[in-house]
């Protein structure tokens, strides 16, 4: 991918990140991000139908919401499920998740990691992270991406 490229993929896919976290209510937007790779996403158990659409969040301590469960250590062990109509009642508000300390999860893939990672590249002048005497998921975990090692990091895109 050229350098001009690379930046425009990235600033569009960041921009369009930042028009979806407009569109939340203000208390479920004040919420601290986990990104999360759907790759290593689990999900909730089985049995808990979770609507689709719904809004995830993650803490260290007991969260109430919509639907609420107890899965792997992210930034704590509870999560919970609401959620989240336009115009609706924010349900950050109504469940208390900023006061329990909730992080609002963001799901992410690995194509959109190497678009964030390609960026950065062309950014500083980069064309591969070889170039910049690094691996990709070298430079994913250092830009604090979740990348998942299922899959190799060139893969035709």
């Amino acid at each position: 991918m050229r350098h001009d490229e690379a930046l425009h993929a990235m600033h569009a896919l960041l921009e369009a990140e930042e028009e979806a976290r407009k569109a939340l209510p203000p208390v479920l937007a004040s919420l601290p991000i986990r990104l999360v790779n759907t790759a290593s996403w689990e999900g909730p158990p089985p049995d808990l139908e979770v609507p689709e659409g719904a809004v995830i969040v993650n803490a260290a301590r007991s969260l109430d919401g919509l639907r609420r469960w107890f899965g792997p250590f992210r930034g704590g062990c509870f999560y919970a499920a609401a959620l989240c109509e336009p115009g609706g009642v924010d349900p950050a508000d109504l469940y208390g998740w900023k006061h329990a300390g909730a992080c609002r999860l963001v799901f992410i893939t690995n194509g959109q990691i190497r678009v964030r990672v390609a960026g950065k590249l062309a950014e500083h002048g980069y064309s591969t992270p070889e170039d910049a005497c690094t691996t990709g998921p070298e430079l994913a975990a250092d830009m604090q991406l979740p990348w998942n090692d299922g899959e190799p990091w060139d893969v035709p895109r």
